[in-house]
C-alpha cells in the first residue's frame, strides 16, 4: 500500500513514534518500551534509503518494529500482570490488529497506514481474531483502553 510520496526520516519519526510507543508498551510494558522503539527508529534511520526502496516502507517499518518488540518479548524473564496475552493466541497480524483498533483505538484506516497493508485487510484481521477471540475478551480489550 505505498500511497503517495515516501516521507522523509524525519517525518516518519514523527507520525511514527507515539502509535510505536502506544503499540510497545501494550506489548512489553512501560519501561521497556522506550528503548525498543528508539532502538527500531535508529535501525530504520541507517537503512532508510533500502526502507524507502522497498514495496511499501510502513510495511517494512511495522515489520521492523514487530520483530524487536517480539525478541523484547520473549528476553523478558517474567511476564508482566495484565500483559499482551493476544500474541499467545493469535498469528502476529490479527494480534496487532486487535490490539490496535480494540485497545489502543484507531480506526481500520489508521491501522492499515501504519502498517502498510490496505484497510480491508486490516478489516479481515480484526474479524479473524474476533471470531477466535469471541466477544468476552473484544469488550475486554475496549475495556482496557
Amino acid at each position: 500500500m505505498a500511497n503517495g510520496p515516501a516521507p522523509d526520516y524525519g517525518v516518519f519519526c514523527g507520525a511514527h513514534r507515539g502509535p510505536y510507543l502506544a503499540y510497545t508498551r501494550a506489548r512489553i510494558g512501560d519501561e521497556a518500551a522506550a528503548p525498543v522503539v528508539e532502538a527500531v527508529l535508529r535501525d530504520l534511520r541507517s537503512s532508510w534509503s533500502v526502507v524507502l526502496s522497498s514495496a511499501c516502507p510502513a510495511r517494512e517499518a511495522w515489520a521492523v518494529l514487530g520483530h524487536a518488540v517480539d525478541d523484547a518479548s520473549h528476553s523478558r524473564s517474567e511476564r508482566r500482570a495484565g500483559g499482551d496475552v493476544l500474541h499467545g493466541l493469535l498469528a502476529r497480524p490479527q494480534a496487532d490488529a486487535a490490539l490496535l483498533h480494540y485497545r489502543l483505538g484507531l480506526t481500520l484506516t489508521a491501522v492499515a497506514q501504519l502498517t502498510g497493508v490496505s484497510p480491508s485487510e486490516v478489516a479481515v484481521r480484526v474479524l479473524t481474531a474476533e471470531r477466535h477471540l469471541g466477544s468476552e475478551w473484544v469488550q475486554a480489550l475496549t475495556e482496557r483502553r
